[in-house]
């Protein structure tokens, strides 16, 4: 089974490099790996783009007494797009789903062409997406967060996700393209919350290279030797009994040390069908969340229940099939 470790961080942290530096390492140490760059491109949202650089650019006219576009601040820039979008509120469902259509195609492809490939380590992935789609649509941070579990019901979830913490200070002084250190800022918030909800391992990327490649491969190698437990849970809008003591089973067996050859813990994700309060426990602990509306058999309502079931069973069995048969297989050894 194919597998998966993702790097995030803000630009400039040393993505690039650091996935790089690991899929050498695991091919010297005889498995098939390569870096993929996951991040999100624009084919065909690119016509959408356009139409929307043209009306981003009315709004970029502003008076004479107003600094120019290019010495604007950063949250300046991201001022004007989250006012295109209450401008045309309607069209946020549109560019969402526009957004997201067009990486799914992307990342679809891009993993049939490496689908021999036994380690793939993703340069980015839909972690970054949301984040992009964040700062346009001025989401919070916790907007985000939901985003990406509502989105990992159709891709697969990483079993070694690594955050490159990095000071914008130092990124700046990596690339000469990072428009401001404000730029960074308003990225690293979202990615901060990314990680501690999902359950990320933070490295310092000021650090070595080989230093975090070596590191990198070691909680890979610890990751190898942990099963992985799936929760499901048909949960209601309420938080009752039965989402507290499985927020609470879902943790302990993340710590739980049973005779495994010495290493704690198990690999560990819910799935949910609805966002509720509970959301908040889950996301404390780094346990990844996964959001889909699954099929919960309402027998109490009668014939038009009973054939809506039938008519949804299809699609829910679907969602099932892809969640179990990802994911669940080792990490790669060294």
């Amino acid at each position: 089974m194919q597998q998966m470790i993702c790097v995030i961080g803000t630009d400039g942290s040393g993505k690039t490099t650091l996935s790089n530096s690991v899929a050498e390492k695991l091919e010297q140490n005889g498995i098939e790996a390569s870096r993929v760059w996951l991040g999100s491109e624009s084919v065909l949202m690119a016509p959408a783009r356009y139409v929307l650089r043209r009306l981003w650019g009315k709004q970029r006219k502003s008076p004479a007494s107003a600094p120019p576009a290019e010495k604007r601040r950063s949250s300046e820039e991201v001022k004007l797009k989250n006012n295109l979008v209450e401008r045309y509120p309607w069209a946020i469902g549109l560019y969402v789903a526009m957004t997201w259509f067009d990486y799914r195609l992307q990342v679809a492809w891009k993993l049939f062409t490496h689908r021999g490939t036994q380690t793939i380590i993703a340069d980015r992935y839909l972690f970054d997406v949301a984040v992009n789609l964040g700062l346009t649509l001025g989401w919070s941070p916790e907007q985000v967060v939901e985003f990406v579990m509502s989105r990992l019901s159709a891709m697969p979830l990483p079993q070694v996700r690594i955050f490159l913490r990095v000071s914008p200070e130092v990124s700046l002084t990596r690339k000469d393209d990072i428009p401001d250190a404000e730029y960074l800022h308003m990225r690293f918030a979202y990615y901060e919350a990314i990680a501690k909800a999902f359950g990320f391992t933070e490295l310092d990327g000021t650090k070595p290279i080989s230093d975090n490649t070596d590191r990198l491969l070691r909680i890979a190698e610890e990751q190898s030797r942990k099963s992985y437990v799936i929760y499901v849970h048909a949960n209601n809008t309420d938080v009752g009994g039965a989402d507290k003591v499985l927020a609470l089973m879902a943790n302990h067996m993340q710590h739980y040390s049973a005779d495994l050859g010495g290493t704690p813990g198990f690999r560990a994700s819910v799935a949910l069908r609805l966002p509720t309060p509970i959301l908040s426990s889950y996301k404390q602990n780094g346990i990844p969340v996964i959001l889909y509306r699954f099929l919960r058999p309402q027998v109490s309502r009668g014939v038009i229940g009973i054939v809506g079931s039938v008519l949804a069973a299809p699609r829910s069995l679907w969602f099932f099939l892809r969640l179990f048969g990802r994911a669940s297989g080792p990490c790669p050894r060294q």
